[in-house]
């Protein structure tokens, strides 16, 4: 199994999220805290990073 394929499937939710997520703050400004949104962004920045973390080095 090459590990870049699953690599790349597994971390395109967390791109889409993240996407959404800066879609939300452009079209509703007022809707969310801006501090809410930035530590959402960066603990999925984390999750992203652990997650292909354990990809990387717990199972090859």
């Amino acid at each position: 199994m090459k590990d870049t394929q699953g690599n790349g499937i597994a971390i395109a939710p967390h791109v889409l999220l993240i996407a959404l997520l800066l879609a939300l703050v452009m079209f509703a400004p007022g809707v969310f805290p801006g501090e809410l949104i930035g530590d959402v962004i960066g603990l999925e920045i984390v999750v992203i990073s652990m997650y292909a973390m354990f990809r990387r080095h717990g199972r090859s």
